[in-house]
């Protein structure tokens, strides 16, 4: 059975933390301490990329078999933790086209712009719609590469994280998503 999808990660305030509770600002994400709004915003970013990993590392483990109720555990858990998340929407983007992206799946009646703050239940729907099918694609044809899924998926969720590869996060990264993708492979 597939336990919280990101106990795995660590009790540590290192990647995630939990955000669960007063979902805390002052933990870290990946060791670096941002400004505030900084921290909230990598932190359902974060959230959201390592959901999208989990998903792409589950396609590939499973083999064509059906896994749809270990995925739907993994993205109503990532969901559940990133609902006392509040963020401005132009926080969740890398840049200006990521931006245009995530705004373009507000529907247009609520005239929702980068300055709009959203709870992280919207913050997380805006971002994993807009990047789930993308990222997934992008990992999965990597799949081949010297660490499988789970090294290419690392790259991934660092520079959704930041935006671009940060070699720095790249180590520490890769260790916990290979971690989570044991965790996932024992679940199937």
């Amino acid at each position: 059975m597939l336990r919280d999808p990101f106990e795995i990660l660590g009790a540590k305030p290192v990647l995630l933390g939990r955000t669960r509770g007063d979902g805390n600002p002052g933990n870290s994400v990946l060791g670096i301490d941002f400004e505030c709004r900084q921290r909230i915003a990598q932190k359902m970013k974060a959230s959201v990329y390592i959901c999208i990993a989990g998903i792409a590392i589950l396609n590939d483990f499973g083999a064509g078999r059906p896994l749809r109720d270990l995925i739907d555990k993994l993205v109503v858990g990532t969901k559940d933790m990133t609902k006392p998340l509040s963020m401005l929407v132009g926080e969740l983007a890398n840049s200006k086209e990521e931006l245009d992206e995530i705004l373009a799946d507000f529907p247009k009646e609520l005239q929702i712009s980068e300055s709009t703050r959203v709870n992280g239940l919207a913050g997380f729907e805006a971002l994993y719609f807009t990047k789930v099918e993308k990222v997934m694609k992008d990992i999965l044809s990597h799949k081949d590469g010297p660490f499988g899924t789970p090294g290419y998926a690392s790259i991934a969720v660092v520079a959704g994280i930041f935006g671009s590869s940060k070699p720095e996060y790249f180590m520490p990264l890769s260790m916990r998503i290979l971690a989570f993708a044991k965790e996932l492979s024992e679940a199937i």
